[in-house]
């Protein structure tokens, strides 16, 4: 189930998962003005995505994009945890890992400064 969370100026999109979820799709693009150097990558002050996890469970995050792009999420505890497209068999970045219930911030972020990538984080179990 999923249910949209949308951010003043439309930029964000969020979602609250729990088992069944399928595969949900989120559109957005990285920030311009990104001012925060992490991961190998660079990010703007707030998430591009708020996922809401309600149960214990097993997700998988693909970010698609023709750009080289960095994934990093924060774990509720406050860890931050990167992946990149070195880590992965495809220029995608992807992640696949268990996720306990809380919320998680995910920002998508070029690995140059002052670009604008749009993309698609696909979400599945």
């Amino acid at each position: 189930v999923n249910s949209p969370h949308d951010e003043p100026g439309g930029r964000f999109d969020g979602a609250s998962v729990s088992p069944g979820v399928g595969v949900l799709y989120l559109n957005g693009y990285t920030d311009e003005l990104a001012a925060y150097e992490a991961c190998g990558g660079y990010f703007g002050e707030a998430a591009e995505h708020i996922l809401e996890v309600a149960f214990s469970m097993d997700l998988k995050l693909v970010v698609q994009s023709s750009d080289d792009l960095v994934l990093a999420v924060t774990n509720p505890d406050g860890t931050l945890t990167c992946w990149d497209a070195t880590s992965s068999s495809n220029a995608n970045v992807s992640l696949h890992q268990h996720f306990e219930p809380g919320r998680y911030d995910v920002f998508v972020g070029p690995t140059r400064l002052q670009t604008t990538s749009a993309y698609r984080l696909v979400l599945s179990e």
